[in-house]
């Protein structure tokens, strides 16, 4: 049975996550999360209890979707991808790519490109259901940093 996420849970996750980068063999480094494993699907690196001006106390991975605020039940946000990104090119390909997804959720049809703004459409299968997927290339090829 599924459960609300209590203020305290995100306390204790917020408090003893630590950023994880993800280094790249061109030292370039890219950070979605923190050493704190999504409880979900377990990947670290990619999860993270956070805070923004439009939602208070949330957690959200960004390998497989999970998304709860404090308060309410689970939910999967949707993740998007932006194929001509303007504001990625100055990076390596695979760098590049992961830079290219954007993630929303509440089952919207369209996000914002966190990159360029720009709206955008493209709905695609979260890493942990794609194997082709960056984020798959990003925990093999990359190494993490605590």
């Amino acid at each position: 049975m599924q459960e609300e996420y209590t203020e305290n849970q995100w306390l204790e996750e917020k408090a003893s996550q630590r950023p994880v980068w993800i280094m790249l063999s061109n030292n370039e480094a890219l950070r979605f999360g923190g050493t704190v494993p999504c409880p979900k699907c377990g990947v670290v690196g990619f999860y993270v209890a956070a805070e923004s001006t439009a939602v208070p106390q949330y957690r959200m991975c960004k390998f497989c979707g999970l998304w709860q605020q404090v308060g309410e039940l689970q939910e999967r946000c949707s993740m998007f991808y932006h194929q001509n990104c303007p504001s990625v090119q100055n990076h390596s390909s695979l760098l590049s790519e992961a830079l290219k997804y954007s993630w929303r959720s509440g089952g919207g049809k369209e996000c914002e490109c966190q990159q360029c703004k720009a709206t955008i459409f493209n709905i695609v299968n979260w890493p942990s259901e794609d194997k082709a997927h960056p984020f798959n290339r990003l925990r093999t090829e990359g190494q993490l940093r605590f």
